[in-house]
């Protein structure tokens, strides 16, 4: 499409585990593993915690918390900078909260698998202040019962004010197992999307791309807000791998960054922007190259991630996408309403405005024949 420069392509493998959180591979082995995959940005993202107490009865597995949050952003630090090809972040997947239900003989800990994955802090102080249940920050106790979205909601603010960024983790996962005569539970929690605010996105793949982001679902309506000025900022999508352990695949599902990344600010300036799709792809053959609006008056181009501030009654959405495989589908989907559906891999679609003072989005959903699958980030029109 002449006029406007395509999407790079600089995959990004988010969410990783290490040794330190029971992964299988040291912090070296998944840079090395990750680097002959392709992957240019990679966020290793350990488990805060993963201890769990029941009056005297205490469990404490293999954590950042457990090993030493100093020894574990030290190490980090040395892997980033003895890997300078790369973008390496440092972060965590953490556990906010969780209570118990039920009685000494049939004990429930329910929402111990509800997680909020943090990025972008800077100092060691940051992390070890956290509000987290397990280091007694969080104000909040296992034995007092659901504190809804309060837990959640404090640790985004806080991250917030320092700067960082909170990604809700596999929100439509439901995790569910008994550990001697305790039940572990923790249910979907995909409606948190909606109940909290602030946080920077959710993962959509691989357990989150059902409900979530369904044409008028959870994300749409959240989107919905952002535009009627009920949220002060929007919400973007990522691909996490959330690897582990071999057999897992480092590469995918990525986070696909659209311009270019040198360092650690430009991955997380793109967070920040929206400048990234989802991909699910094992194959590695469905790509955006392009996706953004035009005003149909000035001319003026506006991609993912950004608003056009336009007064014009129309605008043209441009559509470009590369795929080895035909496509299934292509859905256009404007404030969580089916546009446009089609199996073209570039196309351009004329849509009318009814109130051009009025702030909407456009985001797209792509699929090719052999399961393949994207989700881009939203592009915004309005004043």
């Amino acid at each position: 499409m002449e006029g406007i420069e395509k999407f790079k392509r600089i995959v990004g493998s988010i969410h990783i585990h290490t040794s330190f959180s029971g992964g299988n591979l040291t912090p070296e082995e998944v840079v090395a593993l990750a680097r002959d995959k392709g992957i240019k940005v990679l966020a290793i993202t350990d488990y805060s915690d993963r201890k769990w107490e029941y009056h005297k009865i205490s469990i404490n597995r293999a954590s950042v918390l457990k090993f030493g949050m100093k020894r574990y952003l030290e190490k980090m630090t040395s892997v980033a900078n003895e890997n300078p090809d790369m973008v390496i972040l440092c972060g965590l997947e953490t556990s906010p909260f969780y209570y118990w239900e039920g009685n000494f003989l049939k004990p429930v800990c329910r929402d111990y698998n509800k997680h909020i994955v943090v990025l972008g802090l800077q100092e060691l102080y940051e992390y070890e202040n956290l509000p987290l249940l397990a280091n007694k920050n969080s104000g909040y106790d296992q034995y007092s019962g659901s504190q809804a979205i309060e837990p959640y909601q404090k640790l985004i603010d806080y991250v917030n004010l320092r700067g960082g960024l909170t990604f809700w983790a596999h929100p439509e996962m439901e995790d569910n197992f008994r550990y001697l005569n305790a039940r572990l539970y923790t249910p979907p929690y995909v409606g948190d999307l909606k109940r909290s605010f602030d946080y920077t996105g959710f993962s959509v793949f691989p357990r989150g791309s059902q409900i979530a982001p369904k044409p008028g679902g959870y994300w749409d309506e959240v989107l919905g807000d952002y535009c009627k000025g009920k949220r002060a900022k929007p919400v973007w999508c990522i691909g996490e791998s959330d690897y582990r352990k071999e057999g897992n695949d480092i590469a995918n599902p990525p986070t696909v960054f659209v311009d270019s990344v040198g360092d650690k600010e430009d991955a997380l300036a793109a967070f920040r922007s929206g400048r990234i799709y989802a991909l699910d792809s094992p194959q590695k053959g469905l790509f955006l190259n392009y996706f953004g609006v035009k005003d149909s008056k000035t001319n003026e181009f506006m991609s993912m991630g950004g608003t056009l501030l336009s007064g014009t009654n129309s605008v043209t959405i441009k559509v470009d996408i590369e795929s080895e495989h035909p496509l299934k589908k292509v859905v256009l989907v404007r404030d969580g309403v089916i546009t446009k559906e089609s199996n073209e891999m570039r196309f351009e679609f004329v849509d009318n405005l009814s109130s051009p003072q009025e702030k909407v989005f456009y985001r797209l959903i792509a699929e090719d024949i052999r399961g393949s699958k994207l989700f881009s980030n939203p592009v915004f029109v309005g004043r």
